[in-house]
This record gives C-alpha cells, structure tokens and sequence, in this order.
C-alpha cells in the first residue's frame, strides 16, 4: 500500500514539474510584442543612418542593438512574417514607426 502512494506522489510530482517547464518554456518564447518591435526598428533605423559608411559598424552595432532588446534576427523575422499575414495590424505598427521617428526628428 504504501508503495502505490509513493508511486502516486512520483507522479504527481512529474506532471507538475513537466507543467512548470512547459509554462516557462512558453513565456520565454513569447513573439515580439508591437512596441519591442518598434523600438527595436528605430534604434535599427538610427544605426543604419548613422553607420551608413561603415558596414562593419553598422554590424556590430546591430548585433549589440538585439542583444540589448535580448532578441535574434529570427525574432524579428517572425514578428514580421506574421504581421504581414494581416495588413490592418501591419499598417498599424508603421503608423507608430513613422510617428515615433517624426518625434525623433522634431526633437533634434
């Protein structure tokens, strides 16, 4: 008898630990939101116009921009992939670009 409670408590205990990994397995990889997006574009943008001359530059900044955004071009790709499945919300997110940039501008 004893032996069946233990074995019971094991499985328990598995099916709660293989929960818990799936839970944060799944808020680790959590697409882009839209304002990681835009953010993430216009300090691309702002690299690739400052950097224009210096593709070497350019690339090291661009990989120091995703690391600090803890993102990969992959990441990127895929919010872009989905977000073009569906012009409303892509039309969306270049409306913020476009005003964010223009704030940028103004401000200088």
């Amino acid at each position: 008898m004893r032996t069946n409670k233990k074995y019971i408590l094991i499985g328990i205990l598995t099916v709660a630990i293989i929960f818990l990994a799936f839970f944060l397995y799944k808020k680790a990889s959590l697409p882009l939101s839209e304002n990681e997006f835009i953010n993430i574009y216009i300090q691309l943008s702002i690299a690739n116009e400052k950097y224009q001359n210096d593709s070497s530059k350019l690339q090291q900044e661009k990989k120091q921009i995703l690391k600090s955004f803890k993102v990969t071009q992959k990441d990127l790709e895929h919010f872009i992939k989905t977000y073009q499945k569906n012009p409303e919300k892509w039309a969306g997110v270049w409306e913020k670009v476009n005003s964010k940039l223009e704030k940028l501008n103004q401000s200088k």
